[in-house]
Parts: structure tokens; C-alpha cells; sequence
């Protein structure tokens, strides 16, 4: 029982930190768009997937071996 709490609570960090740093990221882009530069949000949307996933994963796993998972 305690391997499907700690695989349910990975899972659902991974989803939060997904959406935590998604909202983060598309708002300072979207304010750096709004001055003018269009390109950092142009990056944001064509690569964002990848890099929300990889940071997502890797905090996750931080708080899974600092304990707080």
C-alpha cells in the first residue's frame, strides 16, 4: 500500500509542478511579449512541453528524496 501512495503522490507533484511552472512561464513571457519582443513567447509555446516535463520530473524526484514525499 505504501508503493501506490508514494506512485499516486509522484504523480500527482508531477502534475502540479507542471501546471505551477507552465502559469509562471506564460506569464513572464507573456509580459516580455507585451514590451515588445515577440519571440520569447514564440519559444515558450513551441518548446515549453519539453521543459515543463524535464522540470516537472526532476522536482518531483527532489522531493521524493528530500524527504517530503
Amino acid at each position: 500500500m505504501e508503493y501506490v501512495t508514494t506512485l499516486l503522490l509522484l504523480t500527482l507533484s508531477i502534475f502540479i509542478n507542471a501546471i505551477i511552472i507552465g502559469s509562471i512561464g506564460f506569464f513572464v513571457t507573456n509580459s516580455i511579449r507585451k514590451k515588445g519582443n515577440k519571440y520569447p513567447f514564440n519559444w515558450w509555446v513551441n518548446n515549453g512541453r519539453g521543459f515543463i516535463f524535464i522540470t516537472s520530473v526532476i522536482l518531483s524526484l527532489a522531493y521524493y528524496y528530500g524527504g517530503i514525499i
